[in-house]
């Protein structure tokens, strides 16, 4: 009788240690398999952003040269060109007025899966209004509230809205009077402003090598001015003005920032 009942706890004991190690190994697997999820996002992150990155400088370029080749289209017979920077500005506006269009949108998407789901789950609805959980699920946000429009003051925006137009207007008038070349490059000032301007507002201490990358930029940004202002009679004039406006607009820029 005690034989057969120690066997039957050595059988036990297998066992369990048996389960036990299967739960191990299963615990083993599911790491592994968080681990490669992790990297793979990883990967499919730097991969996006470097796309990102790409389509900014991509589509950067091809804004700046197709407002300068819009200036330098001639009418027939006429010696007028198309001077019109402040239209130029208003074009762009409603570009930007379009990311509206892809917003409303997502948020469609948005409240059909959630209907989805609830329905298809109606004990999800006792969640409550309150509780706010978001999800990254096919690159859109998944709320367990019903998706709305978030309320806030939208005259919070006024001021920093008359310094984008007021500086993207600039920005126009002043590549008409320069080569697209020396606009783009004289863009770069922003990074400067950014970095000044976050130091005095912000309380931020730039590392060493941002001051050296600043300062690299610094001298890239006098040798492309003053090879913009070195001309002779009406021409340096204009580019000298064109420098004004442009450095106008990236001051404008700063303080749409810092609002």
């Amino acid at each position: 009788m005690n034989k057969n009942h120690r066997q039957m706890n050595e059988n036990a004991n297998r066992i369990d240690a048996v389960i036990q190690l299967n739960s191990n190994e299963q615990d083993k697997l599911a790491i592994g398999f968080q681990n490669d999820n992790k990297s793979d996002r990883r990967n499919s992150g730097r991969f996006f952003g470097f796309l990102l990155a790409l389509l900014l400088v991509i589509t950067g370029s091809v804004n700046t040269l197709a407002a300068k080749w819009a200036d330098n289209i001639v009418i027939d017979g006429n010696s007028l060109t198309f001077d019109h920077p402040f239209f130029q500005a208003d074009i762009m506006f409603i570009g930007e007025m379009l990311c509206m269009v892809v917003y409303f949108v997502i948020l469609l998407v948005q409240r059909y899966r959630w209907k989805r789901q609830h329905a298809a789950n109606p004990s999800r609805k006792s969640c409550g209004e309150d509780q706010f959980k978001l999800e990254t699920e096919g690159n859109l946000l998944t709320s367990s509230t019903f998706p709305t429009i978030p309320r806030f003051n939208y005259f919070l925006f006024a001021a920093p809205a008359a310094c984008d137009v007021v500086g993207t207007s600039l920005q126009y008038l002043g590549l008409k009077l320069t080569s697209a070349a020396s606009f783009q490059m004289l863009r770069g000032a922003v990074i400067v402003f950014t970095g000044v301007l976050s130091m005095i507002f912000l309380r931020t201490r730039l590392q060493a090598f941002r001051w050296v990358g600043i300062a690299f930029i610094v001298i890239g940004l006098l040798i492309v001015g003053v090879a913009d202002v070195m001309f002779s009679g009406d021409e340096k004039t204009e580019n000298t003005i064109n420098v004004i406006f442009v450095f106008t607009r990236y001051w404008l820029r700063m303080a749409n920032d810092e609002f």
